[in-house]
């Protein structure tokens, strides 16, 4: 058996290959947002306990980070005491109304 030469693609295999392309462009281009948006500001709330013990801080943290510098996105970070003196659901319902305030 010889060795096989690769034979060059046909020229229309490329000029699929390039309307292709400008075709996922264009969708992704319209996929974008480039009207201004219906909003003045975005608020992000990010909340976790103080009785942490599965790691959420540093997670929290990094995705509070993303919203600020990628988004530009207000972010407040509150930690909610575990061990309080009221219900956990009147601790949360403290922190959505200080945050909405």
């Amino acid at each position: 058996m010889g060795s096989a030469t690769r034979q060059p693609r046909p020229r229309i295999y490329q000029e699929d290959f390039e309307a292709a392309t400008r075709q996922i462009d264009e969708a992704i281009q319209q996929g974008l947002p480039n009207a201004a948006p219906d909003y003045d500001t975005v608020a992000v709330l990010m909340i976790h306990w103080s009785n942490d013990n599965i790691g959420v801080q540093p997670l929290e943290e990094a995705l509070a980070g993303v919203f600020r510098t990628s988004y530009h996105f207000h972010v407040e970070t509150h930690v909610i005491q575990a061990y309080a003196n009221t219900s956990a659901e009147q601790r949360l319902q403290q922190c959505l109304l200080t945050f909405s305030m």
